[in-house]
């Protein structure tokens, strides 16, 4: 039983390993840039959609006291 290990089949499936774990790393290390640029992204919107409520909301301000 012990016969049919095959060192160099064995390097080579740890190598292939090692390979797959190396790119997986790669893509995971993008994929978090990626997600960090969208947090970004979305918190930037939603500073610029606070500022458009917000002057909308003084605005309809401005317009009530202007009839009153």
């Amino acid at each position: 039983m012990a016969d049919d290990f095959d060192i160099y089949q064995f390097e080579d499936r740890v190598s292939e390993l090692l390979a797959s774990y190396r790119d997986l790393a790669h893509r995971h290390e993008a994929l978090l840039k990626h997600h960090d640029a969208l947090l970004k992204k979305q918190e930037d919107m939603r500073h610029r959609l606070q500022a458009v409520v917000q002057r909308i909301v003084a605005l309809e301000e401005e317009a009530e006291a202007q009839e009153a």
